[in-house]
């Protein structure tokens, strides 16, 4: 018999011993007997060649379970960097393989293993182990490192969040010298951007690591390329989806930290080149969904990212500035998507729009006038959408939470004239297009504030906005409230109702 038959035959006996363990010594005795025997064969014996391996990792695996005592856990943590240092070592050892086997029963131990444990893991199996196998043999397993990784910097205890900062910057370094920085920082994003149960600890981490936009900028353009590429790899795309989900997470801890990152390393500038338009309007889409939790906290963190700061110092805003006035078009663009009137929203949805509506004018009125008369008309569409079909057009509406924000937002608080303005303009507009009463006067080209519009298009359009809001202003019972307003802006534009 050969050694290496004598060393599988002992070692299956070892493990089919597990099953006749009745107490915690019994575990740690095996745990023992594994870690001798493989010492004792480890500079003979390649343990990727073992038969076992399935079944080894099994019961290594369930003796990482977090009612197993401390001690045990100290010894298996032995038993993988002993194999796994092996393996590594091997030439031909399909390396890949057996990291995925070995390791997908080690990674979930890290978040609830004892202080002494976590810095052995840190130890032995990343410092001594994976930190000295090449990038590309463990590329597959790296995301797994991560998770397992970060919810250590939710631990209160300093020195393993600082063991976790080195093995993270030794992971950098590796990359570095393979040119593929970008690696760390692009798992690391969609990590967060899929497990939630991982961005409170990696928001720590980033608000750590990342650098401020302010210290960015102070970079030539060559540096600030670098370093976008660098912590952002993907940035329209992974890591704006990635932000949208911290912010919008059910920890509130999340949140804030979320919010504090965006003002402090996202700026809503015009300045700020490295995120295109489209990605700001998207991350300002689930910002503003934050004003449903109604945290102060994070309402002032909202108010402050929208007025442009990139700090915490700044107060007040200047809104004759450029910068406010591009800020201004970027939250319209936003509210033109929450309120897509091609859209039959369901009930809740369109509630809470209604809701982030009310809150974010409340908090931010100097937005009101120019915001709210680009928007009004949308948002009115939306709400005679639902009324029509999902309430049939029902007189029967005092009930109705919806239409009652809408009411309340439009006709009872300080933005109730917009409404009414709005409807006039589009009345003006109408009856200064000198239309002939022939058809092929109808079709003309004319030139409005520079655009060119075709004349018959363009008024459908307008009065099927004007029907649009009567309808709103009918969905109401008590109409006759408004009437005298309705008669006041509708008086001066008797010329409309030819075309009706």
């Amino acid at each position: 018999m050969s050694n290496y038959e004598k060393f599988e035959k002992k070692l299956i006996g070892i493990l089919n011993s597990t099953s006749n363990a009745k107490s915690w010594s019994d575990l740690l005795k095996f745990a023992k007997e594994i870690l001798v025997i493989l010492k004792k064969n480890e500079k003979e014996i390649d343990f990727s060649k073992i038969s076992t391996k399935p079944l080894l990792e099994k019961r290594l695996a369930q003796c990482l379970n977090p009612d197993v005592p401390n001690g045990v856990h100290e010894v298996i943590i032995d038993i993988y960097s002993c194999l796994l240092s092996n393996i590594s070592s091997q030439q031909d050892s399909s390396l890949q393989d057996n990291l995925g086997l070995y390791l997908s029963g080690l990674f979930p131990f890290f978040s609830h293993a004892s202080l002494q444990n976590k810095k052995k893991f840190l130890e032995e199996i990343i410092n001594k182990v994976l930190l000295t196998i090449r990038m590309d043999e463990m590329i597959l397993c790296f995301p797994g490192i991560l998770a397992s990784l970060i919810p250590g910097f939710d631990d209160n205890d300093e020195k393993i969040k600082k063991l976790i900062f080195q093995s993270f910057d030794a992971f950098i370094d590796k990359f570095k010298e393979q040119n593929q920085q970008q690696i760390f920082f692009g798992a690391f994003w969609t990590l967060l951007l899929r497990n939630q149960h991982l961005r409170n600890g990696g928001m720590k981490y980033l608000m750590e690591k990342v650098i401020l936009y302010d210290d960015l900028i102070e970079k030539t353009k060559e540096e600030q390329q670098s370093l976008i590429e660098f912590y952002y790899p993907n940035i329209n795309n992974t890591v704006i989806n990635a932000i949208g989900e911290i912010i919008l997470d059910k920890e509130i801890s999340v949140v804030r930290n979320g919010m504090d990152f965006v003002i402090t390393r996202f700026p809503l500038i015009k300045g700020n080149i490295f995120i295109t338009d489209e990605a700001k309007i998207n991350l300002i889409i689930k910002v503003l969904r934050l004003y449903k939790i109604n945290d102060l906290s994070v309402s002032k963190r909202i108010d402050k990212w929208i007025s442009g700061f990139t700090n915490f110092q700044e107060d007040e805003a200047d809104f004759q500035s450029d910068n406010m006035k591009y800020i201004m078009n970027l939250v319209k663009e936003a509210f033109l998507r929450i309120f897509n009137p091609d859209i039959i929203y369901p009930s809740e949805e369109l509630l809470n729009n209604l809701i982030f509506l009310k809150e974010f004018f409340i908090n931010n009125p100097n937005f009101g006038d120019f915001v709210l008369s680009k928007i009004s008309f949308p948002i009115l569409q939306c709400v005679v959408n639902y009324w029509l079909i999902e309430l049939n057009g029902s007189e029967n509406v005092n009930e109705n939470e919806i239409i009652n924000k809408s009411k309340e937002f439009f006709l009872q608080n300080n933005y109730n004239e917009l409404l009414w303005i709005s409807l006039a303009e589009k009345l003006k507009i109408i009856t200064e297009l000198k239309i002939g009463e022939d058809d092929d006067n109808k079709n003309e080209i004319i030139n409005i504030k520079n655009i060119e519009i075709n004349t018959e298009d363009y008024l459908l359009e307008k009065i099927n906005e004007i029907i649009y809001q009567l309808k709103f202003c009918l969905i109401f019972n008590d109409i006759k409230k408004y009437s005298e307003r309705i008669i006041h802006y509708f008086s001066n534009y008797y010329a409309f109702i030819k075309y009706l």
